[in-house]
This record gives structure tokens, C-alpha cells and sequence, in this order.
């Protein structure tokens, strides 16, 4: 019979084995599949033309390229981000509101607008009052509908949780931003609910 320093001895030796294998098995079976991922990506194969022999290069479209006010170039998939960020924002802020939060949702947005919009959006105090009603907005999709140099329009669908009297709506509308470039940045000039 073996006493108990033995069976110590042979049960920590069999997991030490086990551990063993498998990182053997790692370096040497899974391993392969993270060398491969490193691996660079596989060149397009070449055409040549069977009647001359030259080497037939695929035309290549060019982008337009945008630029801002230093004449830089702007990346488009960047450009067309950042515009349907500024759109986001500017609905979500603009139409998350109270009677008593001291129409700050104006004061929220007034930077991210044209001059000819500002005077629009001030037109559009809220009054004061002691029973509770108020707007939530949460903008859940956002397209581009066209991007010019100096112009864009994005379309937007939100959905608006309006609390009044103690009850909760929930409405979903679709809606336009129109933008214009002011130097590096989008400025909101246009909202309109569909």
C-alpha cells in the first residue's frame, strides 16, 4: 500500500503532465492559425493580355477629394462621420427638453449653428411652469442623403419619449438636417420633421 507522501507525489506529477500537453498542444497545433493571421494578405493575381503579353492594370476611379479651408484634404467616410455627428447632437439636444430646465437646451446648441438658424432656434423658448412636462430625444439611425464640398443633408429617425401629467409616449419620426461647411466644420442651417 502506498502511504500518503506517494499518492501526493503521483497526483501532482499527472496534473503537472496534463498542463504539459497542453501547452504543447498550443505551440504546436494552435499556434499555426496565429501565425497564419499574421501572415500578409495574398496579392492580387496579375493579368496579362494573351495577345500582346502586357500586363493589364484595372482602372482605378478616382475619389473626390474635399477639402477644407486651409486646402487640405478631408477623408469623405470622415467627413460624412462627423456630419451625422453634429446632426445626432444637435437633435438630440435641441429636442431633449423641459418646462424647467431654463430653455438650456437652446444654449446647448447654439454652437454647432449657422447664424440664420440661431435666430430661428432662439425663436423657440419654452415657457416656465409648475406642473412637469418635458421631451426626451434619442436619435436610433442616421444616413447621409447627400454630401457636397460646402453642403450636406442627413436623414435621421428618432425616437421621442414625451412625459406630461405623470403619463409616458413613445412616437418614432423621421426627419432631415441640412448642413453647410463653416471652415473645418459642419454647421446645422436647416431641421425639418417628415
Amino acid at each position: 500500500m502506498m502511504n500518503l507522501r506517494k499518492r501526493i507525489f503521483i497526483i501532482i506529477s499527472a496534473v503537472v503532465a496534463v498542463i504539459l500537453v497542453f501547452i504543447l498542444l498550443y505551440f504546436f497545433v494552435f499556434n499555426k492559425e496565429v501565425e497564419e493571421s499574421f501572415l500578409p494578405p495574398s496579392q492580387p493575381s496579375v493579368a496579362v493580355d494573351q495577345v500582346t503579353g502586357q500586363v493589364i492594370i484595372p482602372k482605378v476611379e478616382p475619389k473626390a477629394i474635399i477639402t477644407d479651408e486651409f486646402g487640405a484634404p478631408v477623408e469623405k467616410d470622415a467627413d460624412e462621420t462627423y456630419a451625422k455627428q453634429i446632426s445626432r447632437i444637435f437633435t438630440e439636444r435641441f429636442f431633449t427638453y423641459s418646462n424647467q430646465n431654463d430653455n438650456q437646451h437652446i444654449e446647448d446648441v447654439l454652437t454647432l449653428l449657422t447664424p440664420s438658424m440661431e435666430k430661428w432656434v432662439k425663436t423657440q423658448e419654452l415657457e416656465g411652469g409648475d406642473q412637469y412636462s418635458g421631451l426626451t430625444t434619442k436619435v436610433i439611425a442616421s444616413s447621409i442623403g447627400e454630401i457636397e464640398n460646402n453642403s450636406a443633408t442627413v436623414l435621421l429617425d428618432a425616437q421621442q419619449t414625451i412625459r406630461e401629467n405623470g403619463s409616458e409616449i413613445v412616437e418614432y419620426k423621421s426627419g432631415r438636417v441640412d448642413l453647410v461647411r463653416s471652415g473645418s466644420d459642419w454647421k446645422v442651417n436647416g431641421f425639418f420633421w417628415n
